[in-house]
């Protein structure tokens, strides 16, 4: 849907393969939140999906300025902004990463925010394959 509507969305793995067992509801607020960040802070986003023993793991990097290290485990926590300005310049209130854990913490999945060289966010969802949206 974002790639139609002309914004600078990459699929790197097709999302169709293997994804069968996971739940089509559970994976669409996943991505809906994870590429509004990218694309809010980075101008950009690129998924993949690939699978890691019984587990499905999904990665969204982008290409902005990234997350300073001491605040990387901090923007998980519901209303936290690293600038309030700019979160609310674009209609943000700090909630899409706290969902995207709430979700995960519900379905024993989990997430992982780091930095990419020479910049960009690299965040990892790992999601067991038979997890169904609540």
């Amino acid at each position: 849907e974002r790639r139609e509507m002309g914004e600078a969305v990459a699929l790197i793995t097709p999302l169709a393969e293997g994804v069968t067992t996971l739940s089509p509801l559970l994976l669409k607020r996943l991505l809906s939140n994870l590429v509004d960040n990218a694309l809010r802070y980075g101008g950009n986003a690129r998924i993949a999906l690939q699978r890691s023993e019984d587990r499905l793991v999904l990665s969204v990097e982008d290409d902005g300025p990234g997350i300073p290290e001491s605040d990387l485990e901090r923007v998980t926590a519901p209303f936290e902004r690293l600038e309030p300005s700019r979160a609310r310049d674009h209609g943000g209130a700090g909630l899409g990463l706290s969902i995207v854990r709430a979700l995960l913490d519900a379905h024993g999945g989990s997430l992982a925010l780091s930095n990419r060289e020479p910049h960009g966010l690299l965040v990892r969802v790992w999601v067991p394959e038979l997890a169904q949206a609540a």
